[in-house]
């Protein structure tokens, strides 16, 4: 299984790279490669008054680039983005499609703390581990260490492991024959 990083509305070729090598540590992919940057970002995905955009535009986003056979594109966006019904989200995923994780509440700006960059490729890390395990066609795991477990707020992406748990990483081999790194 082979991963496609699509930035979205981002520049920070360094930052994309230093996640590329985090993600690499913690998936077990044969390759990744990094897109070209997508920039036009369809009005109709902002809602204005939120200043949040749809996740589900840049899932459809995603689509229009076109999926090549054994390979997930994952978008990664420094935009924040939301789902109808929920007040934002970290990212989201299509079984067997394509996923998109935003950095905006990641950051520790975010919440008027000081930057941590570890913190951010940590946090981004569990997130694009936690939006493939959904493409791969896992749901939220109920372990408050697995990577499937919900987050709900940026505590409990800080309280989880970048690993699937034994019982999830056994789902996904079964299902796809991928084998995720495990870390408990």
């Amino acid at each position: 299984m082979n991963l496609s990083i699509v930035p979205i509305s981002m520049a920070d070729e360094e930052l994309i790279a230093i996640l590329v090598s985090s993600i690499s540590k913690s998936m077990e992919f044969e390759s990744i490669l990094v897109r070209q940057l997508v920039s036009n970002i369809p009005g109709k995905y902002l809602n204005k008054s939120r200043g949040q955009y749809r996740s589900d535009g840049f899932l459809e986003i995603l689509s229009s680039i076109g999926k090549e056979e054994g390979r997930i594109l994952l978008g990664i966006t420094e935009l924040d983005l939301y789902h109808p019904g929920l007040n934002y989200v970290f990212g989201q995923a299509e079984p067997g499609g394509n996923a998109v994780i935003s950095l905006c509440r990641l950051r520790q700006e975010f919440y008027g703390l000081e930057a941590d960059q570890r913190l951010l490729i940590e946090r981004a890390t569990k997130e694009a581990a936690h939006e493939i395990g959904h493409v791969l066609g896992l749901s939220h795991c109920n372990f408050r260490s697995c990577v499937m477990f919900f987050s709900n707020s940026i505590v409990d992406t800080d309280r989880k492991s970048d690993r699937l748990c034994a019982s999830c990483s056994k789902i996904v081999r079964s299902i796809v024959g991928f084998p995720l790194k495990q870390s408990f």
